[in-house]
């Protein structure tokens, strides 16, 4: 499946093994200003400086109920030409499409199959492919270029406590008997909230111990000289 989206009007041009089917679509406006207030419900959850608790979870509670009919609302718009088709004779069939403008910054897969509830990804896998004309212009820069050398940058096993062993004995000793009990920074503090953590934001992060095996395992996979691993702080 192929979008594009124009000024007054756009189109959904699909192609199966036996057939080829053109759709037209609504201009530009209609499908940014859809896309627009879908993504800002996604977005609802996104930590916003300076506010408070009760102020997000309110944001968040609104955009909430307001995103399926959002959904059923662009679902309609994409989707809604091929309805029959999605669940018929390309149920569980693998789609692949290629998307155009605003459409980039929209996962499809989570979009409802128009007229119920249910994702698109229930009963597709879905994969992304450039246009034409990006493809093209890909390969004719990488004809010529050299390959570039492969170069990784792995950050693991962060220090989150001052009363982490890695630290010097005074600065632990320090935080043991209550002279150097900072708070939680701010972006930290953010960062709690923003993965849903029951964790009073005074409370301090364990040590992610394991990530320091896998930070070196997968350093291993590279020559030395190509791999740049940070642990601890």
């Amino acid at each position: 499946a192929a979008y594009a989206v124009g000024a007054t009007r756009s189109w959904l041009w699909v192609v199966s093994q036996d057939t080829f089917e053109s759709h037209e679509l609504p201009g530009r406006d209609r499908i940014v200003a859809a896309v627009r207030t879908l993504r800002a419900h996604y977005e609802a959850r996104v930590p916003v400086p300076g506010e408070s608790a009760t102020t997000t979870a309110r944001r968040v509670a609104t955009a909430d109920a307001a995103m399926p009919a959002a959904s059923a609302a662009v679902s309609q718009i994409l989707l809604g030409p091929v309805a029959r088709q999605l669940d018929g004779p390309w149920r569980t069939k693998r789609l692949a499409v290629v998307a155009s403008e605003a459409l980039e910054y929209l996962s499809l897969a989570a979009l409802p199959v128009p007229g119920s509830s249910r994702p698109l990804v229930d009963a597709h896998a879905i994969v992304y492919l450039p246009s034409a004309s990006a493809l093209g212009a890909v390969r004719s820069r990488t004809a010529t270029a050299r390959g570039a050398i492969p170069r990784l940058a792995i950050i693991a096993d962060p220090v989150f406590d001052l009363l982490d062993p890695r630290l010097p004995r005074n600065q632990r000793r320090a935080a043991a008997s209550g002279a150097a009990t900072a708070p939680l920074t701010p972006p930290l503090a953010r960062a709690i909230r923003g993965i849903a953590l029951d964790t009073p934001l005074d409370r301090r992060l364990s040590r992610l111990t394991f990530s320091r095996l896998e930070a070196s395992a997968i350093a291993r996979l590279l020559p030395a000289p190509q791999v740049r691993l940070a642990t601890g702080f």
